[in-house]
C-alpha cells in the first residue's frame, strides 16, 4: 500500500515554516507493511497513493488560529475532500484525528490530563495508550465511536462511507506496538 503522509509544520527562528514528521513514524508504519511518503504542502502527488495518513503536531485553526494552523488546516482539508472523492482511505493521528472528527461535525474541550499514558475502553477492552493532546473530542457526529477514554472523551472512530478512521494516542511513540495500536491497524485494514 502507497501512503501519503501529511506532517506537521513548525516555525524554524528564522520564520521559515517548515514540514516535519517524526523519523520513528514511517519506520512503525513499516511494521504495520505501510510503506509512506510524505506529502509536498504546494505540489502533492495524489497520482501515486492509496491511502492518506494525516499525522499529529498543531492545532486546529478553530481552536488556536495562527499562520501554520491556517496553512495546514486548508491543505488538509484540500487533500481529505480528494481522499474521499476518490474513495482513498484516511488515517488521521492525534491531530490528524481531530481534522477527521471536524470534517464529521465533532464537538472538542480543552483537557488537561491527556498528556501520557491512560486508559481506554477500546471496542469492550480496556487499554493503555499514549496521548499528548490539550484539545479532546467530546462528540462527534456520522461516526462509530470504537474507543473512548475512561473521562468520557473519544479516542478512536470511523466512517466507512467516507473510508475515515481516526485514533488520539500516537502509534509511533511505542517502544513496542501496544495492544490498542494493534487494533486500530487491524480497522484501517479493513477500510482498504
Amino acid at each position: 500500500m502507497r501512503t501519503g503522509i501529511i506532517s506537521k509544520l513548525i516555525k524554524s527562528e528564522h520564520g521559515e515554516i517548515l514540514q516535519a514528521l517524526d523519523l520513528e513514524f514511517c519506520k512503525k508504519l513499516a511494521f504495520y507493511d505501510i510503506k509512506a511518503e510524505i506529502l509536498n504542502y504546494f505540489k502533492p502527488d495524489f497520482s501515486r497513493i492509496d491511502m492518506l495518513i494525516i499525522s499529529g503536531g498543531n492545532d486546529l485553526k478553530s481552536i488556536i488560529s495562527n499562520d501554520i494552523n491556517i496553512l495546514r488546516d486548508e491543505f488538509e482539508g484540500n487533500c481529505i475532500k480528494y481522499a474521499i472523492e476518490n474513495k482513498i482511505p484516511i488515517f488521521g493521528v492525534c491531530k490528524g484525528a481531530q481534522s477527521l472528527a471536524s470534517f464529521l461535525g465533532a464537538c472538542f474541550e480543552k483537557v488537561s490530563t491527556h498528556i501520557g499514558e491512560h486508559e481506554i475502553d477500546f471496542l469492550g477492552d480496556r487499554l493503555k495508550v499514549n496521548s499528548y493532546h490539550n484539545y479532546a473530542i467530546k462528540s462527534i457526529e456520522n461516526a462509530k465511536i470504537l474507543a473512548s477514554s475512561t473521562d468520557g472523551y473519544i479516542e478512536a472512530f470511523s466512517n466507512e462511507k467516507f473510508k475515515i478512521l481516526g485514533a488520539m494516542w500516537h502509534f509511533e511513540r511505542e517502544s513496542k506496538p501496544s495492544q490498542a495500536s494493534k487494533k486500530i491497524f487491524e480497522i484501517l485494514k479493513g477500510l482498504k
